[in-house]
């Protein structure tokens, strides 16, 4: 039926229970059937989550205002990290929602905007949850000796990422290879 849905009439595109169904039935293509929904329904956030249970990748044809919600994208990256690729520009240059997100898995920052992976607040911050976010930092964070020192204070995994420079230079400093 999910496929079907691009044959259907703009009443039954229209209608939730149907578009539901589809989305359900319609796991594993591109999009699935979303993309065939009604705009109305491409805002819906408990069509589009369903959708994305089926397949992340149709957060590509879900609306803008649903792109750009902190609390749609947390409940959408619950279902699949990966999610967080299809958020905002503005959700990508949130701090506040981006620690949110790093509580769930830490990964999701190799989509965060280059600001942030260049903000030496927030990567403190975010490393204090999870030190594998000091991987996305910026190459400039990545040879900051400073930056790196402070983030060694709370976890000396962090040298883990630092620059191979800074890693030889950090490492006999505190003792670690380089």
């Amino acid at each position: 039926m999910g496929e079907a849905l691009q044959y259907a009439s703009r009443r039954l595109r229209k209608d939730r229970e149907i578009v539901l169904e589809a989305v359900k039935d319609c796991g594993g293509t591109f999009g699935g059937a979303l993309r065939y929904a009604s705009a109305e329904l491409r805002n819906n956030s408990e069509v589009v989550l369903e959708a994305v249970k089926q397949d992340v990748t149709a957060l590509e044809f879900a609306s803008d205002s649903l792109k750009s919600d902190r609390e749609f994208f947390l409940k959408a990256v619950k279902l699949d990290v990966w999610a967080i690729e299809y958020a905002s520009d503005d959700l990508k240059n949130d701090g506040i929602f981006f620690l949110k997100v790093v509580e769930l898995d830490a990964r999701a920052l190799a989509y965060a905007s280059g600001l942030l992976k260049d903000d030496r607040n927030f990567l403190l911050d975010a490393m204090k949850l999870d030190v594998l976010v000091l991987a996305y930092a910026s190459s400039k964070l990545k040879s900051d000796r400073n930056f790196f020192l402070e983030a060694a204070k709370c976890n000396r995994g962090a040298l883990e990422y630092s620059s191979a420079a800074l890693k030889r230079d950090l490492g006999v400093l505190f003792g670690t290879r380089g």
